[in-house]
């Protein structure tokens, strides 16, 4: 009989907007879901606070310093999710709390972790036609991370964050 290994923890996804669009970074092949496209994400560390976690993890995984300020999306509890691990018998229940942050950094300024190779912005344009099925530059609902999906098939989460890019000076949802 195979062994399940379950584990629970707490993770910031952060919907880091460059200009407006919305960064999506795909994970490296040694990673755990490898060549799945997502937010900046990570597991809370310590006694760490949630938007801490947040920044840590942006600064982290996009090389940008001193973003902010990170604002928190949907429910302050959280959400939890359930993902199979790319380890056999791995199983993660998470509880995945959402945060957005702008900058009028681009593209060309994120440095990726090695937990990703790729980086790409999307336009809410872009999203929106992921969101009901199509495909763009390869990225689709197939192969996004599980984070992404569950705040792009959620109404509540995906307007919070539409209204956050709505609130930005000089910029609105494309």
């Amino acid at each position: 009989m195979e062994r399940l290994v379950t584990s629970r923890t707490e993770v910031a996804v952060v919907a880091v907007l460059l200009r407006g669009n919305v960064l999506m970074l795909r994970r490296s092949p040694q990673e755990t879901l490898p060549f799945q496209w997502g937010f900046v994400a990570g597991h809370r560390e310590g006694n760490e606070t949630h938007h801490q976690n947040a920044a840590r993890e942006a600064a982290e995984e996009t090389g940008l310093p001193n973003l902010g300020p990170f604002v928190q999306l949907g429910a302050s509890g959280g959400y939890p999710y359930h993902i199979h691990g790319s380890r056999a018998g791995h199983k993660a229940s998470k509880l995945a709390r959402f945060f957005a942050v702008s900058t009028d950094a681009t593209l060309d300024d994120v440095e990726l972790s090695s937990e990703h190779d790729k980086k790409k912005v999307l336009s809410y344009a872009e999203l929106d036609a992921i969101r009901r099925g199509g495909v763009i530059d390869g990225i689709g609902m197939y192969n996004v991370t599980p984070t992404v999906v569950f705040l792009l098939q959620s109404d509540g989460l995906y307007g919070s964050l539409k209204r956050f890019s709505l609130s930005l000076p000089g910029l609105s949802p494309r």
